[in-house]
C-alpha cells in the first residue's frame, strides 16, 4: 500500500471511529497494517481516545483468547469496544476466538457475545458461510478496498458502511451509511441497532413447560397463557421471533451435587435456550447461575387437601351428638319397662276394664312410635298411664322439634371438622401425606430451611418418598390426581391451585402463606437482555387486560 493510501485509510478509519462516540478502545491488527494502525493511534491519542493495541501475528489461538478473558468490563454499564484493522482472514480468525472464548467460558464476567462491539476494516468482503459463523451481535464493517477503487477509477466513490444484522435469511449486512475519502460521513442507520431497544428479527431460543394458566398447550401444539401473552407482545415491542424448545427431563430446574442444573435452568446454563418463558420462581440457589427479569406475578405458597368424604347415612345423625342419641335410646327403653310396669300392676285393668294391661313388648313399640310422631293403639286406661304417655310425648314433640331445626341447619351449612387446619397440625397427624413438585423452588423452600416446622414438612416428604416417588413428580397433573383422591395435601403456589382446581368445592385451602412467590423470565447469567425485557414496560398493557372489569 502507499503513503498516500494509508493516509486515506487512517482519515476513514478515524471519522468513523470519532462518529461512534467511543472513548476506550481496543484495537487489533496484523502486521499489514501496521503502518496505517500507527498514523490512527496518534491522531486519537490527540483526541483524548484511550487506546489499547495488539497485533495479532505477535499471538498464539491460546494466547489471543488469553487477552480476551483479560479484557473483562462490567456487563451491565460498560461494553467492549473493539477495532479490528486487518486482513478478512485474520479477522475472521479473531471473531471465532471470541465466538469460542464466549462458548468456552459461559460463567465469564464478560459476555463476548453481547456486549462487545466490533468495527471492522478490512481489505475484502466476507462470504456468506462466514457471516453465518459469527455468533456475535454488534458488528460494523467498512471494506478499505473498493471494487471500483481497486480498478484506479478517476473518481472514488465513499466507502460503504454496513451492520450485521439479523434477518430471516440468517446474519447479513446491511448498509448504514457512507465516508468519503476526506472523510465526511453520511451515517443514517444505527451502528449497533442490536443494543438499541430492538433485535433486528433475532430468533431467541424459548424453554417452557406447561404449567397452569402460565402456559398452556394447544392441541395444535401453539403456546397461549399468561406468560407467552407477555412474550408475544414483547416479540412485538422489541422485533424478534422466538422458537420453542421443552426440556427432555421436564423439570423446572434443581441443582445436581456436581454443580450443573436440570430442567429450563439448566438448559440456559449450558447455552441450549435464550429465555425461560414460564412460571419459574426466583430464589438464591437459581440467581448463582441465571438472571432474571423484573418479576411479573407475586404469590404465595400454600397447602391444599380435599376434605375427608362422609357416608350419606350420616346425615340422619349428626344434627345430635352422640350421646344425645344414645340418651334418647336409653330413656324409651327404660320408660318402656316403667309404662308396662306400672300399668301391670295397676288395679283398673281388673275391677273397671275389661281390657288387659299392655305388655313390655306392646309399651315399647307405643313408645317408639311416639319417638316417630306415629303414636299407637289402645291409649292407656288408667290415669297413670295416661300422665307417663303424656309425658313422653310432650319429650318426643321437643326433641323432633330440635332433631328437625338442626337437621335443616346442617342441609344448608355443611360443616365437617377438618383433619388438620395449620402445617403444625398437618405434620403431626398421620392420615394424610403431603408432597410437592420435584425439582422445584417448592422442594427448596423445605429442604434448607431452618424453620421446625417447616424441616418436619421436609423429614415427612423423605420419608413418604421412600415407598410413594410421586410426592416428589415433576408433574403438577399426577399430584392433582392424589389430591382428588384423598388423603394427600399438596404443597403449590395459590395462582396455580386456584386455576387447576376451579369447580371444585370439597377441596380446603389453609390460610398460612408460607414462602412467597416470585415469578419472571429468565436468561443466562450477566446476559445484557435482562434489561431491555425487563425495561419494555409490557406489563402494564397485558395485566390490564386480564384483571377483571370493575
Amino acid at each position: 500500500m502507499s503513503p498516500q493510501t494509508h493516509t486515506t485509510e487512517a482519515i476513514v478509519i478515524v471519522s468513523v471511529l470519532k462518529y461512534s462516540g467511543w472513548r476506550d478502545i481496543v484495537l487489533l491488527h496484523d502486521n499489514t497494517t501496521a503502518q496505517t494502525v500507527t498514523q490512527v493511534t496518534d491522531i486519537l491519542t490527540r483526541a483524548g481516545v484511550f487506546v489499547i493495541v495488539y497485533n495479532i501475528d505477535l499471538y498464539t489461538e491460546c494466547q489471543l483468547t488469553a487477552i480476551l478473558s483479560s479484557l473483562k468490563v462490567d456487563p451491565i454499564d460498560s461494553a467492549l469496544d473493539v477495532t479490528l484493522m486487518c486482513t478478512v482472514n485474520s479477522s475472521i480468525t479473531v471473531l471465532h476466538s471470541a465466538r469460542d472464548f464466549h462458548n468456552k467460558y459461559v460463567e465469564a464476567q464478560l459476555r463476548v457475545r453481547h456486549i462487545s462491539k466490533w468495527i471492522i476494516f478490512s481489505d475484502s468482503n466476507f462470504s456468506q458461510d462466514d457471516l453465518s459463523s459469527f455468533n456475535l451481535d454488534n458488528i460494523v464493517f467498512l471494506n478499505l478496498l473498493s471494487e471500483k477503487q481497486n480498478q484506479k477509477l478517476a473518481y472514488c466513490e465513499p466507502y460503504m458502511l454496513q451492520t450485521l444484522m439479523w434477518t430471516k435469511s440468517g446474519r447479513q449486512l446491511s448498509n448504514i451509511g457512507a465516508v468519503s475519502d476526506k472523510g465526511v460521513e453520511s451515517i443514517y442507520g444505527e451502528l449497533f441497532p442490536n443494543t438499541k431497544n430492538g433485535f433486528n428479527g433475532r430468533m431467541l431460543r424459548v424453554t417452557t413447560l406447561e404449567w397452569g394458566a402460565m402456559t398452556i398447550i394447544q392441541e395444535d401444539g401453539n403456546f397461549t397463557g399468561l406468560c407467552f401473552d407477555i412474550l408475544n407482545e414483547m416479540a412485538r415491542r422489541l422485533n424478534f421471533t422466538y422458537s420453542v424448545i421443552i426440556p427432555p427431563d421436564g423439570a423446572f430446574g434443581a441443582e445436581l451435587p456436581n454443580g450443573t442444573w436440570t430442567g429450563m435452568v439448566g438448559m440456559i446454563q449450558s447455552e441450549q435456550a435464550d429465555l425461560v418463558v414460564s412460571s419459574l420462581t426466583i430464589n438464591p440457589d437459581r440467581e448463582r447461575v441465571i438472571d432474571f427479569t423484573y418479576p411479573f406475578l407475586f404469590d404465595h405458597v400454600t397447602v391444599v387437601y380435599a376434605k375427608p368424604g362422609e357416608r350419606k347415612w350420616r346425615t340422619l345423625i349428626k344434627p345430635f351428638e352422640t350421646s344425645v342419641i344414645v340418651m334418647i335410646g336409653v330413656s324409651l327403653i327404660a320408660m318402656s319397662f316403667i309404662y308396662c310396669l306400672q300399668e301391670r300392676g295397676n288395679p283398673i285393668y281388673h275391677t273397671v276394664s275389661k281390657r288387659q294391661s299392655p305388655g313390655l313388648y306392646h309399651s315399647f313399640w307405643y313408645m317408639y312410635g311416639a319417638l316417630l310422631s306415629q303414636g299407637g293403639e289402645p291409649l292407656p286406661v288408667s290415669l297413670a298411664g295416661r300422665t307417663i304417655v303424656s309425658g313422653w310425648w310432650i319429650f318426643c314433640i321437643v326433641s323432633i322439634a330440635v332433631y328437625s331445626g338442626n337437621l335443616t341447619a346442617s342441609l344448608a351449612v355443611h360443616k365437617t371438622k377438618l383433619p388438620f387446619t395449620s402445617l403444625e397440625e398437618m405434620v403431626k397427624q398421620k392420615e394424610f401425606k403431603w408432597g410437592t413438585l420435584g425439582s422445584s423452588a417448592f422442594q427448596t423452600v423445605f429442604k434448607d430451611s431452618a424453620v421446625p416446622t417447616y424441616a418436619a414438612i421436609w423429614n415427612g416428604i423423605v420419608e413418604f418418598n421412600k415407598s410413594d416417588p410421586s410426592v416428589l413428580s415433576k408433574s403438577g397433573e399426577e399430584h392433582l390426581q392424589k389430591l382428588y383422591s384423598g388423603n394427600y395435601a399438596f404443597i403449590m403456589a395459590k395462582q396455580y391451585i386456584d386455576f387447576e382446581t376451579a369447580g371444585h368445592c370439597n377441596l380446603v385451602l389453609l390460610n398460612e402463606h408460607m414462602a412467597r412467590n416470585e415469578v419472571a423470565f429468565a436468561l443466562a447469567n450477566n446476559s445484557p437482555f435482562v434489561r431491555i425485557l425487563s425495561n419494555a414496560q409490557i406489563f402494564e398493557v397485558i395485566l390490564p387486560r386480564l384483571s377483571p372489569k370493575r
